[in-house]
């Protein structure tokens, strides 16, 4: 038990390009935002979505979400159990890619300033849910 709580003591609970073994991103597109897998047959079981706080909520795949996109407003990924609200720019690559089950991760920016770049950028993640607290 020793040897794993030294080995995750410094890790930051934020994941960023710095952090992110090269190995690990062979066959995905890669953003400051979110993670796609591209490799054939590989499987996302889960979708985890990243607060600027470093919460972290898991959502399985399996539970077959509603994605529901208005582009002038929000993304929502919707289950019977929470529903999530991404608010951001340019969400059509994260919509896509929700709907083939290949997001790793979403992850809400660390500042609320948007650089109005071409990328995507997420302002905004709010998680609603009557199971977390």
């Amino acid at each position: 038990m020793g040897n794993l709580s030294n080995r995750w003591s410094s890790r930051s609970a934020a994941i960023t390009q710095d952090n992110i073994d090269p190995e690990l991103t062979k066959g995905k597109i890669n953003s400051t935002f979110y993670e796609v897998e591209t490799r054939p047959n590989v499987y996302i079981t889960k979708l985890c979505v990243i607060l600027r706080t470093g919460r972290r909520v898991y959502i399985p795949y399996a539970h077959q979400p509603l994605i529901d996109f208005v582009p002038e407003r929000d993304l929502q990924i919707i289950t019977h159990q929470i529903k999530v609200t991404i608010q951001g720019r340019n969400l059509h690559p994260l919509m896509d890619a929700l709907f083939c089950d290949t997001v790793r991760w979403i992850k809400e920016s660390n500042v609320k300033m948007d650089d109005h770049g071409e990328d995507i950028f997420i302002s905004r993640i709010t998680i609603e849910s009557t199971m977390l607290t």
